[in-house]
């Protein structure tokens, strides 16, 4: 369940969001937040300077979204830091629940449970937008596999691993059917590549902490960068 002062602070993160787009013209490019932290370099820095220290004392409720996918017995908290494109606010909730909303007005769009039903949790920050032309995707991890879907509707891309899913737990030392590994951060875009690590038991016998391409059109490995030299 998430606790009131993570639900406090999700609610204080989406007014400041709200108003940031909504201060905005429609065409400029300032009101997307299209990257996790900003930018490659995660500055968390914005040029906007509509809020500052003389009207901030006036910011209003705008509205505030409940994901409603907590569960009594398993308490958790969301770390996620939500990103906006065309107007939308993509996040997961503590559980990794995948929501698009409406970032004028916090109207659900679409919603994605990645475990179908499980319990989900742990620790994860965000998602990673990807487009070419009209093709605008959505991938983030939820467990060991890697997702991808269409920004707009919320379907999984069929073409991108098997039928949107890829696990990765393929290409590293250990039997993929044994070994897991959670990355807690997303990734991040270069071209058509998306780049992540992962977290690994700090344990004897853990998985390498790999950091790996994925082609963001198919879902195949492309690249593997050995954090630690292997003969």
């Amino acid at each position: 369940m998430i606790s009131r002062k993570r639900s406090l602070e999700l609610v204080l993160f989406l007014i400041a969001l709200f108003l940031l787009t909504r201060c905005q013209p429609d065409r400029d490019l300032n009101r997307t937040w299209s990257v996790y932290k900003a930018d490659a370099e995660s500055s968390s820095y914005s040029p906007l300077a509509q809020i500052n220290t003389e009207n901030v004392s006036g910011l209003k409720l705008a509205w505030k979204f409940n994901p409603k996918d907590s569960r009594n017995d398993r308490r958790g908290s969301s770390e996620c830091n939500p990103i906006i494109i065309d107007g939308i606010l993509y996040a997961s909730s503590a559980r990794h629940r995948v929501y698009a909303l409406r970032a004028s007005t916090g109207e659900q769009i679409w919603s994605f449970d990645p475990f179908d039903g499980g319990e989900g949790g742990g620790v994860y920050r965000g998602l990673t937008y990807w487009e070419d032309g009209n093709d605008k995707r959505i991938l983030y991890t939820a467990g060991d596999n890697l997702f991808a879907h269409d920004a707009k509707t919320g379907k999984l891309i069929s073409e991108f691993g098997t039928n949107g899913k890829v696990s990765m737990n393929v290409g590293l030392l250990g039997d993929p059917q044994t070994i897991s590994v959670i990355p807690t951060s997303p990734g991040i875009v270069y071209e058509d590549l998306l780049i992540l690590g992962a977290e690994v038991s700090e344990l004897y016998g853990a998985q390498p902490g790999y950091i790996r391409a994925y082609n963001i059109r198919t879902g195949k490995l492309e690249w593997t960068f050995h954090t630690i030299a292997t003969r």
